[in-house]
């Protein structure tokens, strides 16, 4: 997964007249009704310029949440895609501590995806601030990207000349997977982890 989706998953078709009402809220300025309708063209409508046309409002009201969807919307859509302006919205919405941005900029850099020039560390750090926000599949990337660095290293060095690294990056894993397990209600997510933690026992021969 490359980003949460907290809104997108829970977005659902409006009525008319509640769709009418969201609208003229979204006229008069309200961002709660600008960051519902973004997301209900973006979802339901698949009307990427009309979820623009919201989402900009809600930014441009300082709306963390608009901004993040305005970001997903240039990202992602065929009709209005500029990755460009998907970058400066996706920024800004994690400056603004939005969770689902901050784990999305964190992806971005750490695997150098679509305008974002590779910068591992700075993608951990941008990781580890969503994941100290509750964000699940933060705390996976953690947990992943220390196993990978554990494995990384040759099974001769773990105990010898980079004991204390390996022991770094077990620690690390341990803390990111039993966040991830109690972040978490859903079976699949939580098997996903126990993955992880029974391959690095097999590894260490626990």
């Amino acid at each position: 997964m490359v980003f949460d989706m907290p809104f997108f998953e829970k977005t659902m078709p409006i009525e008319n007249d509640r769709l009418q009402t969201l609208i003229y809220q979204a006229e008069k300025g309200n961002p709660i009704s600008q960051v519902k309708l973004a997301a209900h063209y973006w979802v339901v409508e698949k009307d990427g310029a009309s979820a623009i046309k919201y989402a900009t409002m809600a930014a441009n009201n300082n709306d963390p949440d608009g901004m993040w969807i305005l970001a997903t919307v240039y990202q992602f859509s065929e009709d209005v895609n500029d990755s460009q302006k998907a970058k400066e919205w996706y920024l800004k919405a994690a400056e603004k501590g939005n969770v689902s941005a901050l784990y999305s900029v964190g992806t971005f850099f750490y695997d150098g995806l679509f305008d974002f020039e590779e910068n591992k560390d700075l993608g951990i750090d941008y990781l580890r601030a969503a994941a100290f926000n509750d964000s699940f599949n933060a705390m996976k990337m953690l947990a992943e990207i220390y196993s990978e660095r554990f494995f990384d290293i040759p099974k001769e060095d773990r105990k010898n000349s980079r004991f204390r690294e390996s022991q770094d990056y077990l620690d690390l894993i341990s803390f990111w997977a039993k966040r991830a397990m109690e972040a978490t209600s859903d079976e699949e997510e939580k098997e996903e982890i126990k993955n992880i933690i029974k391959k690095l026992k097999e590894a260490i021969g626990k």
